[in-house]
């Protein structure tokens, strides 16, 4: 009997030790399975964080190179061209530098659509340091503008040129989001865009080298890229006016774009100044003007209204409104017809003097000026 229960008392023990076994790598598992919640959890984090941060700077740089933009506008009346895109920041002294004139290797004229230019920021014009003109993944942000507008306004009205001033403002660079079956146009009328080719880095510029990264094979994406450089003068290379804002149904496309019209550019930073009013008519001789700017008429009233004069000024929308018009016209130089005063407007006289049969037509305009049509019997 005590032999048997031995036995039985060591095959108890025996199962004891291998159910205690068996549930410390249980608990093991449990513990791993955790841990490796708790580290992938951390992981997550980090990495958005990362991408966040990375955003954060992209943004934080777009805005700070709008403001010296701006503020490049004010003090010379126009936008900066680019800076060469393809020099390197460790071994070219001009790397940063505006390029005069846009004309130049590395800034890259379109081969579609002529007023087009693509380089990189200007830093260096901007007084901006050359960590600025990265964006939060280390590339460099391209800058591309309409190059009718990194011409400077002229200083009197004459309007010879084309400058910032009086380039058009509309139908310059479009901005696009791409759709699942079409594309969504937010703007024709942009005239400087900011691009961030994003974490992936496809067809950036790395500040370090003169090449461009491995070209994307989204179309969106492909929107944004420039390809078949060509240093001359100018320099060209194939791409359009056409640029990708977002990519809803893409799974590739991470660009960040910052675009601005030039009415953007004047309400931002008050540069009214910089409108351009064309053609104040004839009564003006034909002149041109400035925003808030006043023009008279080559002529003045008749007596008594002498004192006043046939006023323009010129508005905010490029549009110009008349003020202190003369009330009538002296018609004295009509043969057959007594010196009248008529009102503003048109009609016919009749011819009064002795002898005089018929009428005449006339009409006044409201500087004072008027015009006869026929002659009396």
């Amino acid at each position: 009997m005590n032999f048997i229960f031995y036995k039985n008392k060591n095959q108890q023990f025996k199962n004891d030790s291998s159910a205690k076994t068996a549930f410390s790598l249980i608990e093991l598992s449990i513990l791993l399975m955790f841990f490796g919640v708790v580290i992938s959890g951390i992981l997550s984090v980090a990495t958005s964080s990362i991408v966040n941060r990375s955003i954060k700077t992209t943004n934080d740089n777009f805005q700070q190179i709008y403001q010296a933009l701006g503020t490049f506008l004010l003090n010379n009346k126009r936008l900066p061209c680019p800076a060469s895109i393809t020099l390197n920041r460790l071994s070219d002294a001009s790397y940063g530098q505006e390029v005069v004139n846009c004309n130049g290797n590395g800034v890259f004229q379109s081969n579609s659509s002529s007023n087009v230019v693509y380089g990189m920021v200007p830093f260096k014009a901007l007084g901006l340091s050359e960590q600025v003109a990265l964006d939060g993944y280390r590339s460099k942000i391209a800058y591309v503008i309409d190059k009718r507008f990194a011409v400077a306004s002229e200083a009197s009205a004459n309007f010879s040129n084309v400058t910032f001033s009086t380039s058009p403002s509309s139908n310059t660079i479009i901005i696009r989001d791409k759709l699942l079956t079409s594309d969504l146009t937010l703007t024709s009328d942009a005239i400087l865009v900011l691009i961030s080719y994003g974490a992936n880095k496809l067809s950036a510029f790395d500040p370090d080298n003169s090449q461009q990264n491995t070209r994307s094979n989204d179309v969106a994406e492909l929107d944004n890229d420039i390809t078949n450089f060509i240093n001359g003068s100018p320099s060209t290379a194939t791409y359009d006016n056409v640029f990708m804002n977002s990519a809803k149904y893409s799974l590739i496309f991470d660009d960040d774009l910052f675009y601005k019209t030039k009415q953007n550019l004047i309400d931002d930073f008050k540069a009214e100044h910089l409108i351009a009013c064309f053609n104040a008519g004839n009564f003006f001789a034909n002149r041109h003007g400035y925003f808030d700017e006043v023009l008279y008429a080559t002529r003045g009233c008749w007596s008594p209204e002498q004192r006043k004069r046939l006023t323009t000024k010129c508005l905010r929308d490029g549009s110009w409104i008349q003020y202190s018009p003369c009330t009538f016209c002296t018609i004295a130089t009509v043969s057959g017809v007594n010196a009248i005063n008529v009102n503003i407007g048109s009609g016919t006289l009749t011819c009064n003097q002795p002898g005089r049969t018929g009428s005449v037509g006339y009409q006044c305009f409201i500087d004072g000026s008027f015009t006869t049509s026929g002659n009396c019997n």
